[in-house]
């Protein structure tokens, strides 16, 4: 199974899951709908979650960057960051290469799990003056490390 799914019922923080290899226009259809988030008057923060075998080929990548390159001013002004889940250390330290090659303009950062990306949001969001996001990602975090909460 690939694809690109969406969760964004805590926006402003946009969780991301990027799962296999995407065709063309799946990568079009993200980079759409990231202009949407765009459109927004509150600053989001960008979590990918990479863990499901996240490929992209060369052609995406580049189609990736010239997006990027377009939107430096968005993503600067727009993200309070955007951080990356991605349970494989080499895969980390290349990302991380990537990032320092071509920065996204807003602080990024890479994590190995979820939850602890999860609660760097919440810490960014507080740091940020947004409390009622840190509290609102705080209540979810806590709902799913609940006893027989199936997480």
């Amino acid at each position: 199974m690939s694809g690109i799914r969406y969760h964004d019922e805590l926006f402003p923080l946009v969780l991301i899951e990027w799962e296999g290899e995407v065709s063309d226009a799946e990568l079009q259809a993200h980079l759409t709908q990231l202009d949407v988030y765009g459109q927004s008057a509150q600053k989001r923060l960008v979590v990918y979650d990479l863990g499901r075998g996240a490929r992209v080929g060369h052609a995406q990548r580049q189609q990736f960057s010239q997006w990027i390159h377009r939107n430096t001013e968005l993503l600067r002004t727009m993200n309070v960051a955007v951080l990356f889940v991605i349970p494989s250390p080499v895969e980390r330290i290349i990302l991380r290469a990537i990032l320092f090659a071509q920065p996204l303009g807003c602080p990024t950062r890479t994590f190995a799990r979820l939850d602890e990306a999860l609660a760097h949001a919440a810490e960014l969001f507080e740091a940020s003056g947004n409390h009622l996001s840190a509290l609102r990602l705080r209540a979810r975090l806590a709902r799913a490390e609940a006893p027989g909460s199936g997480a």
